[in-house]
């Protein structure tokens, strides 16, 4: 016997076409031959419609599968508008084959997912009971709990119990949900390193110089760095802990050296051997966040963030500066998860310098870099030249030098070679140690503070700047302050910039 023409059955055979109803038409006994001759009516005029849309795109030279890179808006708007859930954000990067669109676009492929979310809870007095109902769904797995931040989840769906589009319902008619968006890949774009001739002497990495930084420092800088990458091969650093983050994937050698690396800019020691860091000494902690093949699920870094949130709102007057150095291009100035944990660990007083992005675009487009309360930095070459790969406009807050950077290798031999490597992730340990010493000096200060003094003592004179684009270069140097009035001049500092690569007292000489 014939399936009755229910409602669903009804917005399913409209989903699927007008032919689709036939055989439901059939089964009620009702396809008359005027039933037949409307039926044929109503195919015609959609094939009609189809010809015409057809050669609408055929004229204009645009479809989803030919859609440019600077159609990134128009394709955003129409892959929402092809979502009926209204709770669903960034619906462009999830792979679901229910939307009406066959795939994402090829320039989201690479970070997109298709049964990881994020979930954003409103505003519930007793949060384990919404834990509890979801995970006691079939087929629902919860990866991360979050509270800090962000108040919400992370969950894996196994789609062999229940549907993606099933899940997206359940949270859609969830009072208790605000939001719930895909568990995207964010990524750092490896750069490609060298390494230099091994030393026994310290000495100064130009950039360090060029900001107006380095030897001269007596004592260890009181301040807090958390450099969320892959990990650091502990050497020439105060280390403060490791932190694993990652849910899965391995580590190696490759992925630790970046994160070495950038520690290193921050916060390499001021002693007899290696590099010298911005703020020497200060106290490093290492969230790894990214797997060996200098991946990360949003998730996973939102955990990062959520746990040094915690960590400030039980120790408020504790300065505390985060680095972040990987990002991704999600062509939307939209918030996610990962931003808006970011703004809000912001606001309960931690620091966070973020890279801008090595694909030549605008900032704007790219997490967690567009997020306005962080420092985003931008990169320039030994020439005070603009770096063509670095990300611009107005989201960029600072230019550092992040051109053929020296820092530390992640060997762990005496006395290994600094490497060489370049990119926005480069630039951003740059100010990172720079805000770490303004919170030695004036450890109350807010991150708004901090941006602002920056900003203040920043110099101009960056080259080949594209438009609404900062010129401004941190400078270490040029950095007022005082714990009491907040605008003493640092004592002896331009004297020592000009001194401290004299001879003596085992230190080396920094070269340019």
């Amino acid at each position: 016997m014939p399936g009755r023409l229910t409602t669903s059955r009804f917005a399913h055979a409209q989903r699927g076409g007008i032919l689709e109803l036939i055989p439901y038409l059939r089964g009620q006994g009702s396809f008359t031959k005027r039933s037949a001759q409307i039926m044929k009516k109503a195919v015609l005029t959609t094939r009609s419609l189809l010809s015409l849309v057809l050669a609408v795109a055929f004229l204009t030279g645009c479809s989803d599968s030919v859609l440019s890179d600077t159609d990134t808006t128009a394709g955003i708007q129409d892959s929402e508008a092809e979502s009926s859930f209204t709770k669903l954000r960034h619906s462009h990067l999830l792979r679901a084959k229910f939307l009406s669109r066959t795939k994402v676009l090829e320039r989201y492929e690479s970070l997109a997912a298709s049964d990881d979310f994020v979930l954003g809870m409103s505003k519930v007095l007793e949060r384990y009971k919404v834990l509890e109902r979801y995970e006691s769904y079939d087929g629902v797995v919860i990866k991360r709990r979050y509270r800090n931040a962000i108040d919400g989840f992370a969950v894996h769906i196994q789609d062999s119990l229940m549907s993606i589009e099933d899940f997206l319902s359940i949270v859609e008619n969830d009072g208790d949900i605000s939001w719930i968006e895909p568990d995207i890949k964010v990524n750092n774009a490896q750069p490609k390193r060298s390494n230099l001739k091994p030393g026994a002497r310290q000495y100064l990495p130009w950039g360090v110089e060029r900001v107006g930084a380095g030897i001269g420092s007596s004592a260890s800088v009181d301040a807090d760095i958390f450099v969320l990458d892959g990990g650091i091969e502990w050497t020439d650093l105060n280390e403060s802990g490791d932190v694993d983050v990652v849910v899965s994937g391995s580590g190696n050698a490759m992925s630790a050296a970046h994160g070495t690396h950038i520690a290193g800019t921050a916060a390499a020691e001021d002693n007899s051997r290696g590099v010298v860091g911005v703020a020497p000494g200060a106290r490093v902690h290492s969230y790894k966040v990214l797997n060996g093949a200098g991946n990360a699920k949003l998730s996973d870094v939102i955990e990062a963030v959520d746990r040094i949130t915690a960590m400030k709102l039980a120790e408020p007057s504790r300065p505390m500066v985060v680095n972040i150095s990987f990002g991704a291009d999600i062509g939307t100035t939209e918030y996610n998860g990962l931003d808006e944990a970011i703004a809000n660990s912001i606001a309960a007083g931690v620091v966070y310098v973020i890279a801008a992005g090595n694909e030549g675009i605008d900032a704007s487009t790219v997490t967690p870099a567009h997020v306005t309360e962080a420092i985003t930095v931008g990169a320039y070459d030994r020439y005070d030249t603009f770096a063509s790969f670095s990300n611009f406009g107005p989201t960029v807050d600072l230019l550092a030098p992040g051109v053929d950077i020296e820092s530390l290798s992640p060997s762990r031999r005496p006395f290994a070679p600094p490497v060489l490597m370049t990119g926005t992730s480069m630039a951003a340990p740059h100010v990172a140690g720079a805000a770490a010493l303004y919170l030695d000096a004036k450890p109350s200060a807010t991150p708004q503070e901090v941006l602002e003094a920056l900003t203040a003592a920043a110099q101009p004179g960056i080259a080949a700047v594209p438009v609404n684009t900062t010129s401004l270069s941190v400078h270490v140097a040029g950095l007022l302050w005082s714990a009491v009035d907040g605008f003493t001049s640092l004592t002896n500092v331009e004297s020592s910039v000009s001194d401290r690569l004299k001879p003596g007292k085992g230190r080396g000489k920094g070269r340019r």
